[in-house]
C-alpha cells in the first residue's frame, strides 16, 4: 500500500505542473534579428568597438543575447541570408549566387513564427 501511495503522489506531482502549463497562454518570444551587408564585428558597438556608436543595439545586447561564434555559409550576401532564413545549406535551398531566390517549397523561419 505504501508503494502504491508513493507512486500515486509522484504521478500527481508530475501532472500538476503539466496541467498548469497547458492552461497558461502561449507566450511569444521577443526576437530582434539584425542583418546587414558589408558589416563586421568591428563595426558594432555591441561587440566592443566604440568608433561607431549604437546605444540602442548595445542596450539590446546587454539585456538579450549576442552571437560570438556565428559563421556564414557563403561569402556572398544573398546565399548567406537564404541559409539563415531556411536553415538549409545553399546547395539545398537553391541560392548559390546573388540575385537568386530560395526554393519556394522550403519554409522560411518567419513563416514558423507567424504560425
Amino acid at each position: 500500500m505504501k508503494r502504491f501511495t508513493l507512486l500515486l503522489l509522484l504521478a500527481l506531482s508530475l501532472l500538476t505542473p503539466a496541467a498548469r502549463a497547458a492552461d497558461a497562454p502561449a507566450r511569444r518570444p521577443n526576437i530582434v534579428f539584425f542583418i546587414a551587408d558589408d558589416m563586421s564585428i568591428k563595426d558594432s558597438a555591441a561587440y566592443g568597438p566604440t568608433n561607431i556608436p549604437g546605444p540602442n543595439m548595445e542596450a539590446l545586447a546587454r539585456k538579450g543575447m549576442i552571437f560570438d561564434r556565428a559563421y556564414a555559409t557563403s561569402p556572398s550576401c544573398a546565399p548567406s541570408r537564404a541559409a539563415l532564413l531556411t536553415g538549409c545549406y545553399n546547395v539545398r535551398n537553391g541560392v548559390m549566387w546573388n540575385q537568386q531566390r530560395a526554393n519556394a517549397a522550403i519554409k522560411k523561419w518567419p513563416a514558423y513564427f507567424q504560425a
